[in-house]
């Protein structure tokens, strides 16, 4: 088992205050790794 690292500037998906709105979804699918990123 590989550790996976994954670094993403949220940017973009910051409110005015700083918070992050969204959620990174990581999800295992045999051999293959999707990442995606779910703004609310």
């Amino acid at each position: 088992m590989r550790n996976i690292s994954i670094e993403i500037t949220f940017a973009e998906m910051t409110s005015s205050t700083g918070d992050l709105h969204g959620e990174l979804v990581i999800s295992r699918v045999g051999s293959t790794n999707f990442v995606k990123i779910v703004s609310n």
